[in-house]
């Protein structure tokens, strides 16, 4: 403005001077605006984040499910070998340590199972209990989202009608006008 001052009439800077400060306290409110939406929207990327937790839940999930699976088939074979042994009339040494083996596999699965259950119990109320206090702070954000944006542009509007109040006084006491 110093060097438009020194080659124009100070009056000609009138609207000049009231739209700088009019887009410099705009500025300002909108730099306040995107800080109030960043602090508001910090819920979602906690959120966000949390999705390698979550997939990596059902990975252990699956995992749990894999050993399960795999100790059944170990019984289910165990149980054909000391079938096979008994209708083969094996001597009896075979025939109880197959029966030895296949009671250890049994024990294996119902751990298996017990595990698997517990992985699944465990991840079933960490979803749901995530899921709800997600909802509640999606809807709290999205609350904060929409009063600040609503207040941001009350604020706008109030800025600029000062504004054009401003000019309008300015050019006014000058005998100018607008239109």
């Amino acid at each position: 403005m110093k060097d438009t001052a020194t080659h124009q009439n100070p009056n000609d800077l009138i609207p000049l001077r009231v739209l700088s400060n009019t887009l410099l306290r705009s500025g300002r409110r909108t730099k306040r605006s995107a800080l109030e939406l960043s602090a508001a929207v910090m819920p979602l990327i906690r959120h966000h984040r949390l999705c390698h937790y979550t997939k990596q839940a059902l990975c252990d999930r699956r995992d749990s499910l894999k050993t399960k699976i795999t100790a059944i088939r170990t019984v289910e074979a165990k149980t054909i070998k000391v079938n096979t042994a008994r209708s083969q009339g094996g001597d009896a040494e075979t025939v109880a340590k197959a029966e030895m083996e296949l009671d250890v596999c049994r024990q294996v699965l119902k751990q298996r199972q017990a595990d698997a259950r517990d992985v699944g119990e465990t991840l079933t109320a960490e979803v749901e209990r995530i899921g709800k206090e997600r909802r509640v702070e999606y809807v709290n954000a999205l609350k904060v989202c929409a009063s600040s944006f609503a207040q941001s542009a009350s604020e706008n509007l109030a800025i600029w009608e000062k504004a054009k109040q401003q000019l309008d006084n300015e050019l006014g006491e000058l005998g100018l006008s607008l239109n």
